[in-house]
């Protein structure tokens, strides 16, 4: 389903090998611009290029992806500041949900944000066949979407309790 973001048209890239509607829907990562998008791309000057695929600073996003999560009713938001103890990545975004649908839906709108709205370019989606937590990795930040029980089992936050929590 195609959308547009400040006059850019995006579509979604629904060739996945997974089933589901929701694994879909999740897979919002892969969007792709229509190329009558791209045509105009190719007659703009150079530096318009350059200003139109600038991503915002990593703290901009992880922070615009914690106020989407709130606004879906997203619970316990936490963020880490991982830079000092891993060079993979710089911040989780850690999120609870009450249910399967509830998870999905905020996963969704951060990709919109985060993919659609900001520039950035999602690297992988997992676990949303199962719901129980669900990973979204955008290179630099990772984001956890977790059912109150499975948070509590694998207590990322303990097991990255030297991390910096950023105040939202």
């Amino acid at each position: 389903m195609p959308f547009s973001v400040d006059g850019v048209t995006f579509r979604y890239d629904r060739r996945s090998s997974e089933k589901g509607r929701s694994a879909q829907r999740l897979q919002g990562c892969n969007i792709q611009r229509r190329p009558d998008v791209e045509d105009r791309e190719s007659n703009m000057a150079k530096s318009d290029k350059t200003n139109l695929h600038q991503v915002p600073p990593v703290l901009d996003r992880v922070l615009a992806a914690a106020k989407v999560a709130e606004e879906n009713r997203g619970s316990d938001i936490v963020v880490l500041d991982v830079r000092e103890l891993t060079k993979a990545f710089d911040y989780f975004l850690i999120v609870s949900g009450s249910s399967r649908r509830q998870l999905y839906a905020i996963g969704d709108e951060i990709q919109k944000k985060l993919a659609g709205e900001m520039g950035d370019e999602c690297l992988s989606v997992s676990g949303h066949t199962e719901g129980r937590w669900i990973v979204i990795d955008y290179g630099d930040i990772i984001v956890h979407l977790f059912e109150p029980e499975t948070r509590k089992y694998y207590a990322l936050e303990e097991l990255w309790g030297k991390g910096v929590k950023v105040a939202l």
